[in-house]
């Protein structure tokens, strides 16, 4: 019963899951980079994006921002949930029980933070 059980899960559920996951974070990384790209070309380039941002106010193009909004205990806790704070998320904990071998995990893990920079920047 319990192998009938697992077929099933396997066959109906986790499998389509997972296509449709990949699916949606493809189109995710594809809209992200349209976007980008729309607004570095309504914007004029980087180089204007820049320079309006500075005469607006010269903070705003520094790491810190505006008024010293993002200290640098603010910014690590931010890297720290965004990079690895993910994976305790309960419903990607869920899917890590699915992960062939830990090799295949750390992979994920890897190509993960890649994307995660990609979309970040």
């Amino acid at each position: 019963m319990a192998s009938l059980l697992r077929f099933i899960l396997r066959l109906l559920v986790l499998e389509p899951v997972s296509l449709i996951n990949t699916l949606q974070g493809f189109v995710m990384l594809v809209g992200t980079i349209i976007l980008l790209v729309l607004t570095i070309y309504k914007a004029g380039g980087l180089a204007a994006e820049t320079e309006t941002l500075k005469t607006i106010d010269p903070k705003l193009i520094t790491p810190k921002g505006a008024d010293n909004i993002f200290s640098m205990p603010f910014m690590f806790s931010f890297w720290i949930l965004v990079c690895f704070g993910v994976i305790g998320l309960p419903h990607t904990a869920v899917r890590c029980i699915f992960y062939k071998n830990s090799q295949a995990m750390h992979r994920g893990i890897i190509i993960g933070t890649i994307v995660m920079v990609i979309l970040m920047l």
